[in-house]
């Protein structure tokens, strides 16, 4: 595999369960150790907070965080904004240097999107490999993605 296009509808994630959407390319069949692209849909991380102390006055809720795109976990697009959003992904892959170069757009109507494109290394790169045998789609927590599109 040297390409993998994809266009979803990310539709909704849900705060509550810290809902994630990935999409990825891994070298084996064992897809938490085996990575080599990991294009996620998701919220930060919630902050660890410290136990609180009886007595302490309650603590005011935080606002949500945007949804982001990360890729091998660098944010690629800070906040998708309000969904639902089309996310249209074009990945390549180079062998010699264990990049990737992911181009995506993020449309909320068919004649508005801008591109932008996210270059970073492999996410796995101290087990030799030299083939990508699984594409995988992976969701936790509570989502709801249309999938339109996907080829290699």
């Amino acid at each position: 595999v040297s390409r993998l296009c994809m266009e979803l509808v990310c539709e909704s994630i849900d705060l509550d369960s810290n809902g994630t959407f990935t999409v990825g390319l891994a070298f084996d069949d064992d897809l938490e150790e085996a990575v080599l692209l990991a294009c996620t849909i998701r919220r930060p991380r919630p902050e660890t907070k410290l136990p609180r102390e009886p007595g302490d006055p309650p603590e005011e809720a935080e606002p949500p965080k945007p949804i982001a795109l990360h890729v091998n976990g660098q944010v690629a697009e800070e906040d998708l904004g309000e969904l639902p959003k089309r996310i249209e992904l074009d990945v390549q892959l180079n062998w010699e240097e264990k990049t990737t170069l992911v181009k995506h757009k993020v449309r909320e109507s068919p004649t508005s999107a801008e591109e932008s494109a996210t270059s970073t290394g492999f996410y796995t790169t101290d087990v030799a490999f030299d083939v990508a045998k699984a594409v995988f789609l992976r969701a936790t927590g509570s989502v709801r993605v249309r999938l339109l599109s996907l080829k290699c």
